[in-house]
């Protein structure tokens, strides 16, 4: 007699339940959440209108306004994306232990989430102050940015280096899925 096919539900279920399963889909849940937010702020979010000096423009945006909004995204978005990177690159090692056939896939998916907060201090970090500390400034003289161009030119190197670390979420992501659909 043939057994009987598990639908999906079913199968979560049963994944959930067990070690390595619940460990994998806690670091595809946080993982997700990471990537897919950072890409949603990013594509479709404030960012686009506020990091881009043409866009800014067409939409009336000053630099002020520019710097306040970007502020106020990057204060609620640090909550979280710490957060994340660590759940999911914790999760995918505590998978790892469950699956030696399915360590070189996970050590990846860990390795990547983890980095991206070593990358984050050493490449972003200098640059989320210089904004932080202009929008301070800005603030405190009406509104007027320090100097012509300054603020294009922080945004545009924030840009480059985020999309470097949405690409580590990303491969980070897609190796997690990879050792789920392996799994």
């Amino acid at each position: 007699m043939a057994e009987p096919i598990e639908t999906l539900t079913q199968q979560l279920i049963r994944r959930a339940t067990d070690p390595f399963g619940l460990a994998i889909l806690t670091g595809m849940a946080s993982s997700s959440f990471w990537l897919f937010g950072s890409l949603g702020i990013s594509i479709d979010g404030a960012f686009p209108a506020i990091v881009t000096e043409s866009e800014r423009a067409k939409k009336g945006i000053s630099d002020a306004s520019a710097l306040k909004l970007w502020e106020w995204v990057f204060h609620r978005a640090k909550k979280h994306f710490a957060a994340l990177a660590l759940l999911s690159g914790a999760s995918y090692l505590v998978a790892s232990a469950f699956r030696p056939d399915l360590r070189p896939i996970l050590y990846g998916a860990s390795f990547l989430s983890f980095s991206a907060l070593p990358y984050t201090l050493v490449t972003l970090m200098p640059i989320n102050n210089e904004i932080l500390k202009i929008a301070s400034d800005a603030s405190k003289h009406d509104g007027k940015s320090p100097e012509p161009g300054l603020v294009d030119e922080l945004f545009s190197e924030w840009s480059k280096y985020n999309s470097i670390r949405i690409g580590i979420a990303t491969v980070a992501w897609g190796l997690g899925t990879a050792a789920l659909l392996l799994a």
